[in-house]
């Protein structure tokens, strides 16, 4: 009798094996639910200057191959492959066909950061394409800017296109405070929000955020007002399209310069100063964060 429950149970186990077998191993399909699939993202940019009846060839990681051709207008462009959030991408360019064409890019590299690209966290690769025959050319964009200015900045902003801000108008005009966007897909010029303070011969450098890419915000800093030398700063925010005050300079100063450092930081070295017009030595550090 002793032996009954043992043989029960080796009696058994073919018949668990069975139910179990028929619900799918006891595991998810079990209960009714399926496999979370890992979410992928796409890559793309944007294509400028190719000229009508060029092709050119791009790769992502040295194996996702996207041909484009241009009719002379500007295209966007996404590679067929998508990404694991984490992976990262790398862009290579081929030689333009049948004539040759400088070609160059930005922001073709990165890390997938939960968002497809471009996208809310990176901006999109940009690719540009020079003058047909040669890499030292010049040809008029067709398009003037909204206000003629000289001694302003001009910054190349994540998405592409130039933030220009601020400078010596025409006779009449002044010191401009006036700020506009030249967006290299159209050729266009658009107005921006002008900025707290009218200044020329000032500095304009594009922020880091804490993963050391651009956060598109743009520090403008010092220069020359209307009665001289300016110690104020402003950011501006491309995406809300608006200016805010950052801290002062300790000192008033313009033609100066500023570099962005490896830290995020910002150094702001010589220039002249407000009163006397003297040469300025000193420096100093911005930090954004």
């Amino acid at each position: 009798m002793r032996l009954l429950p043992a043989k029960l149970m080796r009696d058994a186990v073919p018949l668990i094996a069975l139910l179990l077998a028929a619900c799918g191993g006891g595991g998810g399909a079990a209960n009714g639910t399926a496999p979370v699939p890992v979410a992928a993202y796409s890559v793309g940019g944007t294509l400028t200057g190719l000229t009508s009846g060029n092709s050119i060839t791009l790769s992502n990681n040295g194996t996702d191959n996207l041909t484009l051709s241009s009719s002379g207008v500007n295209q966007t462009f996404t590679f067929a492959a998508k990404l694991a959030n984490g992976s990262a991408y790398k862009l290579s360019l081929s030689a333009t066909s049948p004539s040759y064409q400088p070609c160059t890019s930005i922001y073709g590299t990165g890390v997938i950061n939960g968002a497809d690209v471009p996208g809310i966290n990176l901006p999109g690769m940009n690719v540009f394409c020079g003058l047909a025959g040669g890499s030292s050319t010049f040809t008029a964009t067709g398009n003037s800017m909204k206000a003629a200015r000289y001694s302003h900045t001009a910054t190349l902003l994540p998405d592409g296109q130039v933030l220009v801000s601020g400078g010596q108008g025409t006779a009449g005009a002044g010191v401009l405070n006036s700020a506009e966007l030249y967006d290299p897909a159209t050729g266009l010029w658009t107005t921006a929000a002008s900025m707290k303070v009218p200044r020329y011969s000032h500095t304009a450098t594009l922020l880091p955020d804490g993963r050391a890419l651009p956060n598109g915000k743009v520090l403008v800093s010092g220069g020359h007002g209307p009665t001289g030398a300016i110690n104020s700063a402003e950011l501006y925010d491309p995406v809300a399209g608006t200016w805010t005050y950052a801290a002062l300079m300790n000192e008033s100063r313009y033609s100066h310069t500023a570099t962005l450092l490896p830290n995020g930081s910002v150094l702001v070295s010589g220039g002249y100063s407000s009163y006397s017009g003297a040469i300025l030595g000193s420096t100093e550090l911005y930090y954004p964060y």
